[in-house]
């Protein structure tokens, strides 16, 4: 108990470190982007404690924050609601539906691969991800009629994690528009690191895989060209 309650604050603390550090020095440093990003996901739960668990549908929605390390390297912070869980996902005890919501700060860092020096670029990308639960609710497996319920320490499985720690790894496909906007399209998988570990928490992690589409648009918005365009701002 005393170990899950450290870890959640030592990433916290390394969450809000990286965050300050991104918003305060690299604007100086490199070109700064923000938008939004959308996009449907797939979840499921695996765990100990967990016998099966099938594929649930979801959505993540964010505020993108993204910066320009150099022409070929990104560094992207994301704010988002993401819905995760599970369907018929099989316990001690029968089989529930479950549906995790969270407030997710991924942060992840991009190699840019440009082709023919062109606007068009594949980024594979991976980095670390923070969520803090809104959310957490029940209902027997498969009764799409019956209304979910919030769980508590008494329901099957019992409460779950208040803190979700995952590694998000994908590719995107990113384009360039003169003027320094940017459209992203990408296929990301989560790998959820966070597990039950006291009395009445549901031992288990949160899988994802997401398809998500993205647009920015720099801070600074004076003159950039496209990466087929030398600039001498970046």
């Amino acid at each position: 108990m005393v170990a899950g309650r450290l870890l959640d604050a030592r990433g916290r603390r390394a969450l809000l470190l990286a965050s300050l550090t991104l918003l305060i020095a690299a604007p100086a440093a490199a070109q700064a982007h923000v938008g939004f990003t959308v996009g449907p996901a797939l979840s499921r739960l695996s765990g100990d404690a967990v016998s099966s668990s099938d594929s649930q549908w979801g959505i993540f929605l964010g505020l993108a924050i993204e910066y320009e390390l150099s022409r070929d390297w990104q560094l992207d912070l994301e704010l988002a609601l993401s819905q995760k869980g599970g369907d018929k996902v099989g316990i001690e005890g029968g089989s529930y539906d479950y549906r995790l919501d969270y407030f997710e700060f991924p942060l992840t860092l991009s190699r840019l691969f440009w082709i023919n020096d062109g606007p068009w670029a594949i980024a594979p990308f991976a980095g670390f991800s923070v969520g803090l639960k809104t959310r957490c609710a029940i209902r027997p497996a498969g009764e799409r009629e019956t209304e979910f319920e919030d769980c508590t320490a008494v329901t099957p499985g019992g409460d779950t994690p208040g803190t979700f720690y995952g590694v998000p790894v994908g590719v995107a496909a990113r384009r360039r528009f003169p003027g320094g906007s940017a459209l992203g399209i990408e296929a990301r998988y989560t790998a959820g690191l966070t597990k039950g570990s006291e009395v009445g928490e549901l031992m288990a992690s949160t899988n994802s895989f997401s398809v998500m589409f993205s647009f920015v648009w720099p801070l600074d918005t004076r003159g950039h060209g496209t990466p087929s365009e030398p600039n001498p701002n970046r």
